[in-house]
């Protein structure tokens, strides 16, 4: 079925159709009617790829997230499909890497024409952060942080963190102290760590136990650095 047969039988123009299944389209609540009657009727849905190949925007956003057993990530995801979708925008996930760029979903998100890309605990390469700004795609991470222009950064104050942390550990008279990082080189890590030694240093403590655990479950010795 398409929106020409639909507006014939519901004695009504294309475009009034179109603007039926357009959010926030201007159109008569007595004229919205007819034309659903007759959508249902005819079995009629509107065809999203195709409107996107009409108006250049599929209102799809791509959501890379690099793991999903992190209980975190599930409620990020349900409050952003949540606020996309008041927005009449429409969330993709794909599946990304913690321990390198997410640059071989790339070509398969691309296949979707999204409208914008979200990268949650990973990153793509410069070449590919500058090709999505060469064609207008805007790419945002979050929960990491970057020096490129070409893309955003939504994340927590991971250094100020840190280093509250130090604060508290010192205020509580300990004596001892250790780190274990998450991926030692994302920038969260980079980050939480030079706050965590800047804290303690200001209190006159150099000697930090450090090791990667690249949250794994079993217990590790640390070594001292």
């Amino acid at each position: 079925m398409t929106s020409s047969q639909v507006a014939e039988h519901a004695g009504v123009s294309q475009s009034a159709v179109s603007r039926t299944f357009t959010p926030g389209a201007s159109i008569s609540s007595k004229t919205r009617q007819k034309v659903l009657a007759s959508a249902k009727v005819l079995g009629y849905r509107p065809n999203a790829i195709a409107r996107s190949l009409i108006t250049n925007r599929s209102r799809i956003i791509a959501v890379v997230m690099a793991y999903l057993e992190n209980l975190f990530y599930p409620d990020v995801l349900e409050e952003l499909g949540r606020a996309l979708a008041a927005e009449n925008y429409h969330l993709l996930l794909f599946t990304g890497f913690m321990d390198r760029d997410s640059d071989p979903v790339f070509d398969q998100l691309m296949q979707y024409r999204v409208d914008g890309i979200i990268l949650a605990s990973t990153s793509l390469s410069s070449e590919l952060s500058e090709e999505c700004a060469s064609a207008g795609i805007p790419v945002v991470l979050f929960n990491r942080t970057t020096e490129r222009d070409a893309v955003s950064s939504v994340t927590t104050r991971n250094r100020e963190g840190g280093k509250r942390i130090a604060e508290f550990l010192v205020a509580g008279g300990h004596k001892s102290f250790g780190y274990i990082a998450g991926l030692e080189n994302s920038s969260t890590n980079r980050d939480r760590h030079q706050g965590y030694v800047e804290g303690l240093a200001g209190h006159g403590i150099t000697e930090i136990a450090y090791e990667i655990g690249n949250y794994s479950r079993p217990k590790r010795k640390l070594r001292r650095a």
